[in-house]
């Protein structure tokens, strides 16, 4: 007589094929959706991007409101800044850029916004604490930049004016901005706390723009709008304003 099993003495459990194709489920999932997610981050990114520049020009906007039409320099010597735009300079703990000696666009901005957030780019995580000619930052990781010197100059006593743009529409103001990268913008890599606060659209070394979102970078126009763009969308010459869908410099440099 075959003896009678008990099931309640059955071991329960998985066998060793079950494991797998529940491991191999598990690694096809995990392979379908990291792709999914990082896309889901990077669009983030690039739509934080987007909304922090024009946070910097609807703050710049009203900084020239304020400036009987002046927009903000590149930066403005603390000797000058009282006379020039009568406000006294931040003390240095206090200020975005990191200089002593001199208020750069962000901090003439500031006191238009609430942190510093709204001149960075959520790519950049690192601060920017080797920021490119003198414009470092020891707070944020920077990476917005204003065009310089096309709209934002820094010859002392010089300022531009909206109103002397000849297509608004078509003028670059803002981009993503790189701080230490080198060779063509497609083969560009943001090195960790080298952020900037500037670009020079004018330079034939390739425009000093960093492609971060997806090989295209944000842009703030000077009537205000942002578009993602590629680089080669702009003409970053000094010649012609008709050349290109969008322009980089202005005739009137």
């Amino acid at each position: 007589m075959n003896p009678v099993i008990n099931p309640i003495d059955r071991k329960n459990g998985f066998s060793l094929t079950e494991l797998l194709v529940v491991i191999l489920i598990i690694a096809v999932l995990v392979a379908i959706l990291i792709p999914t997610v990082n896309r889901m981050r990077d669009r983030a990114h690039t739509t934080g991007c987007a909304s922090n520049m024009r946070q910097c020009i609807a703050m710049s906007l009203m900084f020239a409101a304020e400036q009987n039409g002046r927009l903000p320099r590149l930066h403005v010597t603390n000797g000058q800044l009282p006379g020039e735009v009568g406000k006294t300079p931040l003390p240095l703990d206090e200020r975005i850029v990191s200089n002593g000696g001199t208020s750069w666009w962000p901090d003439l901005i500031t006191t238009y916004a609430e942190g510093a957030s709204m001149v960075c780019c959520p790519e950049l995580k690192k601060n920017a604490e080797k920021g490119p000619g003198g414009g470092a930052s020891r707070k944020v990781p920077l990476g917005i930049g204003i065009n310089y010197p096309w709209m934002a100059t820094d010859w002392p006593g010089r300022w531009d004016r909206l109103n002397s743009i000849l297509e608004p529409g078509r003028m670059v103001w803002f981009t993503d901005a790189e701080g230490l990268a080198a060779g063509d913008w497609k083969d560009r890599k943001d090195q960790p706390g080298h952020g900037s606060c500037y670009f020079e659209g004018h330079r034939t070394d390739g425009m000093k723009v960093m492609p971060r979102h997806g090989g295209k970078i944000n842009v703030g126009f000077a009537d205000g709008h942002v578009a993602l763009v590629s680089p080669t969308a702009i003409n970053w010459g000094v010649t012609h304003t008709d050349q290109g869908k969008y322009i980089g410099y202005t005739k009137n440099k």
